[in-house]
Parts: C-alpha cells; sequence; structure tokens
C-alpha cells in the first residue's frame, strides 16, 4: 500500500489481490468502494489503471476464469 501511494500519490488506492505473472494488482479507491481498479504496478501515472470492474463480484468472477485458464 506505501509502495502505491509514493508510486501514484494522486490516488487513494486500497490494494487487496496481487496477480502473480503480472504487476496488476486488484484495488478499491476512496470514494468508491464499490468498484475494483486494477492498476498496473510501476507504470507511470496516468498509465496504470489497467481496467475497473463496477462490482467485487464481476472482479471475482473474472479472477476465478483467469485462474482456470491458466491451470494446465
Amino acid at each position: 500500500m506505501a509502495g502505491l501511494k509514493e508510486r501514484f500519490p494522486a490516488r487513494d488506492l486500497f490494494p487487496f489481490a496481487l496477480r502473480t505473472d503480472s504487476d496488476d494488482v486488484a484495488c478499491w479507491e476512496r470514494g468508491n468502494l464499490d468498484r475494483v481498479i486494477i492498476v498496473h504496478d510501476f507504470a507511470d501515472p496516468g498509465w496504470e489503471q489497467v481496467a475497473v470492474f463496477e462490482t467485487f463480484w464481476e472482479w471475482l468472477r473474472s479472477a476465478i476464469e483467469d485462474f482456470i485458464a491458466f491451470e494446465p
């Protein structure tokens, strides 16, 4: 959380999941805790946002589908 705050000081992000095959981090952002924001950590500020899921359940479904596709 401290690293995200340092790299993206204009955003108030609360990370809760990390994708281990990339630098993508699932976060909530203060002011809209219903949505899940996917941030590519270590990107330049302004280019960090990769995706937005309108609900936690949309994000969870996507995460499970990625897990199934990744499973050998």
